[in-house]
């Protein structure tokens, strides 16, 4: 499958807590220049096919309250917010 990094729990945060002091080329520029390093810009390309897996993937869903145990920001964070999460950045990133 491909690997999910839970710093979608960090860019949850940033896009609820500082909305409106984001520079949208700013993030933009970071996010592929961190996908081009981990060699995993495909997954930009295809953003809708992964939220959709992503969505409708219990497992993954199961991982992230696990995560939330030993990880006190992402408390009361919940999945469906993530996952909306990953569309607004997708959304940002679909003309790449």
């Amino acid at each position: 499958m491909f690997p999910v990094k839970f710093q979608v729990g960090m860019v949850y945060m940033l896009l609820k807590t500082q909305n409106k002091n984001i520079n949208i080329e700013t993030l933009k520029s970071a996010i592929i220049s961190t996908a081009e390093h981990r060699e995993t810009i495909d997954y930009i390309k295809e953003w809708k096919d992964v939220v959709e897996i992503l969505e409708n993937d219990s497992t993954m869903e199961k991982q992230w309250a696990r995560y939330q145990k030993n990880n006190l920001y992402a408390e009361g964070i919940e999945y469906r917010d993530l996952i909306e999460s990953l569309k607004q950045i997708g959304k940002i990133l679909e003309n790449y």
